[in-house]
């Protein structure tokens, strides 16, 4: 029991330390559950230290014994996730779940195992080793390193607080480390050989770290965080709870096609309120998120033609009704749908469906057979229902859509129906029509409109409050007062800047003092502007397709590139539905960042490739002497036996002259070889050899050659194993 509670005494702390990386970690992939995972991960440890200690006092082939138990924990926990890698069958790789974002979609048990049982045997055999065996503070410090490469290639933020543990952790176990340097186990001699091979795993680690490329998948941060950063995905990225919006450097890169014939917006995401500096969806109302189960309700969201549909044929019922509310008389167009096909680009896999507004169906691409494993919500928002199969629309897919009549815009400008209008028609004509449920459905979904788009839940921003109201003051009708915010940022000066860093983040700032930002950040005041003038307006996030080209075999369609993700509005005008702003101001599309690259921009790309190049110079310097052996082997290869012999000799005054800081160059063979048993070396065999053919008439045999070799070896491990005494015995 004693001897239990004296290790469990020297285990406590890094244990401590080990979990509290662990959970950095472990909350990158289950957050919501990684408390628990922390509690298992503590006891699998504890097992492996215990473990560990058993085979670390049997002797001879304690090495033997750890790396069978190491290939046994490997087989059974990393083995499966390379099977479901390799076979597809969990819908993405492990290097794209393990850099990407992770929902309950997304969980993939087999890579979670060997995450935490076959990554962490391997983090915990580092921290058995540079805590019970060589106390080295150094790299014990070297396991922080973990959790920072995941984060940094994941693009996600630390939490302050748990860095904090970890390094007060660490410097827990320093202190305990130094309490118990009368262990023998707790001396370490810092020569040059340590510095040299801590040095080395630093230079490798940040190449390492430096150079791996970023797998091309939307890591946490860029999902929940900016969207813009980065689209060209080779895993499903799904929907997210949030979105600042704040632009980003977009490439030239092709990411679909689309056979259209004109331009046109392809949705990708709505928000629902601007909070804490980026857009948000409200998980509280379910209905805005939800995927109807009946696919008949696929058609009834709240589509501007399916309103005016209603509204025509109800036209002589609303006369009839209490309202003071008539409604145009205006002829409609003829309500037409319009088809228009997607195919992503080679490596582009997105996990949404991007779709024009009032979209109705999803066809195979090239056919009249509609797609049913696909979900849309009351957001109007499309994706596949099986998060596995989300390559069923990789090969392109058509979608049909009802595009706006032209009269439709007519129309609204004389459309005066408020919110409350709206509200109370079709309140009116589920009394006049009891039995019609289609106007229940509307009446319900309007009420989801102006509880989930409107201001209650935006920060308010009081000066764009002042300024939205002034410019809206003389407007009559919704419609006309979103075309005059729409207007307000080409007619006040502003400027499409993406590479422009504001002193202030603040919507407000960009509308009252910067006048410069990106696509975002127009969206952003659009749609809070015209929540504040009794709107419902929605931020919306996908993509403009503009650019008329050429596809890969030479047929005419439009390309959409990177670039062209793009943050829009919608607005829903009470009596004709939801329609497209662009607030945007005009040449955005023309932006292109190589015109734009400055002084600065080409001085940090040459301190870029400086600094790669001083790194390589680094770990070239401090491999120098691996270099020089293995330059000298060769050289003894291709040698003649005379100069193999010579070689031999001079790379043993070599490694003498570095072991004990003395000039060999001046030294005779006799001093060298005194100096050298001086210290329990026996060089003679090779300093004889070397007497007899250099200053001898002999010449070197073929077996001189291999006998000498032999030697040399011997003699280099008698030095290298040679204990200096005085100042070179330290404690870490």
């Amino acid at each position: 029991m004693k001897l239990i509670s004296e290790k469990f005494k020297n285990w406590l702390l890094p244990l401590l330390f080990g979990c509290a990386v662990a959970y950095m970690i472990i909350d990158c992939y289950h957050r919501g559950d990684t408390l628990e995972f922390t509690i298992g991960f503590f006891a699998y440890a504890f097992i492996l230290f215990a473990v560990f200690d058993v085979i670390r006092k049997i002797k001879y082939i304690s090495g033997i014994l750890y790396l069978a138990f190491a290939a046994i924990v490997l087989y059974f926990s990393v083995r499966p996730a390379l099977q479901v890698s390799f076979s597809g069958s969990a819908g993405l790789s492990f290097n794209q779940w393990f850099y990407g974002v992770q929902s309950a979609a997304t969980l993939v048990p087999s890579y979670s195992v060997a995450l935490i049982i076959g990554g962490g045997f391997f983090f915990v055999s580092i921290l058995y080793y540079f805590t019970q065996v060589i106390y080295r503070s150094f790299g014990t410090m070297l396991i922080i390193m973990f959790p920072l490469v995941i984060y940094s290639k994941r693009s996600d933020e630390l939490n302050s607080v748990q860095f904090v543990i970890v390094l007060c952790l660490y410097i827990a176990i320093l202190i305990h480390n130094r309490q118990m340097k009368s262990d023998k186990n707790a001396v370490v001699i810092v020569n040059k050989s340590y510095s040299l091979s801590i040095a080395v795993f630093v230079a490798v680690i940040t190449l390492i770290v430096g150079f791996m490329p970023t797998p091309e998948i939307l890591s946490r941060q860029e999902i929940d965080n900016n969207y813009f950063d980065e689209l060209t995905s080779t895993a499903p990225t799904g929907y997210s709870d949030s979105s600042s919006g704040s632009g980003g450097a977009l490439s030239e890169d092709i990411i679909m096609y689309v056979y259209t014939d004109s331009p046109c917006y392809l949705r990708r995401q709505s928000y629902d309120y601007y909070n804490n500096g980026a857009w948000n969806n409200d998980h509280t109302n379910q209905t805005s998120n939800i995927f109807p189960d009946d696919f008949s309700q696929y058609y009834t969201d709240m589509s501007n033609t399916s309103l005016i549909n209603a509204f025509t044929s109800f036209r002589e019922l609303l006369s009839d009704t209490n309202n003071d509310f008539n409604y145009p008389e205006t002829e409609l167009s003829p309500i037409e749908t319009k088809r228009i096909t997607i195919v992503p680009a080679e490596g582009f896999y997105p996990y949404y469906i991007c779709s024009p507004l009032n979209t109705i169906s999803v066809y195979e691409r090239g056919t009249e057979n509609k797609v049913f494993n696909y979900g849309k919500n009351m957001h109007g928002e499309f994706m596949p229902l099986d998060y596995k199969n989300y390559r069923t629309f990789t090969n392109g897919y058509t979608l049909e859509y009802i595009q706006n009549p032209g009269t439709l815009y007519e129309v609204c400008e004389q459309l005066s129906m408020t919110s409350d209008d709206e509200l109370s028609a079709f309140f009116n004509m589920i009394l006049y029509n009891a039995d019609d449920e289609i106007f229940r459905t509307y009446l319900n979904n309007s009420s989801y409109v102006y509880e989930l788009f409107n201001s209650n839940n935006d920060e308010v921003f009081d000066e764009m409050q002042r300024i939205a109201l002034e410019v809206t003051s003389q407007c009559e009708t919704p419609y006309e007062k979103a075309k005059v915010l729409e207007s307000y940022f080409e007619d006040n000066g502003f400027e499409y800047d993406p590479r422009y860093v504001p002193l202030d983040s603040s919507p407000e700032y960009f509308v009252t003092q910067s006048k410069r930002g990106t696509c975002g950040d127009f969206a952003t005041a659009m749609t809070l502007m015209a929540r504040y003038v009794g709107l419902n307006a929605r931020y919306v996030e996908g993509f403009v397709v503009d650019e008329a080209g050429e596809d890969e075999d030479g047929n005419q369609a439009y390309i959409v590139r990177e670039k062209h993700s793009h943050a829009y509005v919608e607005v829903y005008i009470p009596g004709a539905g939801w329609m497209v702003f662009e607030p945007t101001v005009s040449g955005f599309l023309d932006y292109t960042y190589e015109e734009e690259m400055e002084l600065s921009d080409y001085f940090l790309i040459i301190i870029r490739y400086l600094a790669v190049i001083a790194l390589i110079v680094i770990v070239l310097y401090l491999l120098r002497r691996k270099i020089t052996e293995i330059v000298f082997k060769i050289r003894f290869h291709f040698a003649d036996n005379n100069k193999a012999v010579v070689l031999c000799y001079n790379r043993l005054l070599n490694h003498a002259a570095y072991k004990f800081k003395i000039d060999t160059r001046t030294m005779t063979s006799g001093q060298v070889s005194a100096y050298l048993r001086s210290y329990g070396v026996e060089p003679e065999i090779v300093i004889q050899m070397f007497e007899r053919t250099f200053y001898g008439s002999r010449p070197a045999t073929d077996n001189d050659k291999i006998n000498i070799l032999i030697s040399y070896k011997a003699v280099v491990k008698q030095i290298n194993k040679t204990k200096l005494s005085g100042n070179n015995l330290k404690y870490n």
